[in-house]
């Protein structure tokens, strides 16, 4: 994948929330009901998502059972966070160039806007000098 293409895996909405959720977390992991109320997505929703996720390698999914209940965390594996990585680094090379375009044309907004500026203050000063 080159900086410009963006993975469609994480690309989509639920599953980059996911992602961030992950590599945000300080172990890059979460509890279930933890993970589905972070990024706002239906038990079913979830599970799905975190299997599209397990199947490319981006998570692991382990089940226990913690006081007789079942519990099943997210973890995001290596491969996940590598990829996470190299999406971000495809959105800034997508954005920067925008964000730069957006900086210049500011700057010479700015800088029309302080020429506007000098030749009305100086319309303004010339008349006073001249009385």
């Amino acid at each position: 994948m080159n900086n410009t293409e963006l993975d469609e895996v994480i690309h989509q909405r639920a599953r980059l929330g996911i992602m961030a959720a992950l590599i945000a977390s300080q172990q890059q992991e979460a509890e279930f009901t933890v993970l589905k109320e972070r990024v706002g997505l239906t038990d079913g929703n979830l599970s799905t998502h975190l299997s599209v996720l397990e199947q490319h390698g981006y998570v692991s999914i382990e089940k226990q059972f913690v006081a007789r209940k079942p519990k099943t965390w997210a973890r995001l594996t290596e491969a996940g966070k590598t990829a996470f990585q190299q999406y971000v680094a495809a959105l800034e090379s997508i954005i920067r160039p925008e964000l730069e375009a957006i900086s210049q044309a500011e700057q010479a907004e700015v800088e029309r806007s302080r020429d506007l500026a000098a030749r009305v203050a100086e319309r303004r000063i010339r008349p006073l000098a001249r009385s």
